[in-house]
């Protein structure tokens, strides 16, 4: 009997440390899968790493290469801005002289014909003092001839 209960607490045992052996052996198992995941995502981890610092180093030369041209770009449209400035003014230059040259004409049409105006008015003064000093001479002639005796200031 002891012996029998000996032997049942033996075989119990054994199935507790068989049971225990294949938890362990279950857990083992998981613990080496996520083991071997861990390594799998570091290593994918690493590969991103490596991928990420190649893009960074390609994104660098793509900058380098990019700022450069930028800057051309930069200049060339500033410099066509001008050019188009430039451009404009040429264009408008010829109407603006138009534009000068016109007002000039008009300013010496009003001077012609204040010019002729004033040669006109002259021409009449001229016409009205040889009339007056016409009329004057016959004045002092008939008064000579009345015997007056006339003296002609003399200009100074």
């Amino acid at each position: 009997m002891e012996n029998d209960r000996l032997a049942n607490e033996t075989a119990a045992l054994h199935e507790e440390v068989t049971q225990i052996r294949s938890n362990l052996l279950r857990e083992r198992t998981a613990v080496q899968t996520q083991s071997q995941e861990q390594e799998q995502r570091q290593v994918a981890l690493l590969q991103r790493e490596k991928d990420s610092a190649l893009q960074m180093e390609n994104l660098t030369a793509l900058k380098d290469t990019l700022d450069p041209k930028l800057k051309e770009i930069t200049a060339l449209q500033e410099q066509a801005e001008a050019d188009r400035h430039q451009a404009e003014l040429l264009r408008d230059a010829p109407t603006k002289h138009q534009a000068d040259l016109d007002q000039q004409r008009s300013d010496l049409a009003t001077l012609s014909s204040q010019l002729h105006a004033k040669a006109e008015a002259l021409t009449e003064y001229d016409a009205a003092l040889k009339r007056t000093a016409a009329e004057l001479q016959i004045r002092l002639q008939q008064a000579k001839s009345q015997g007056i005796t006339v003296s002609t200031p003399v200009a100074p």
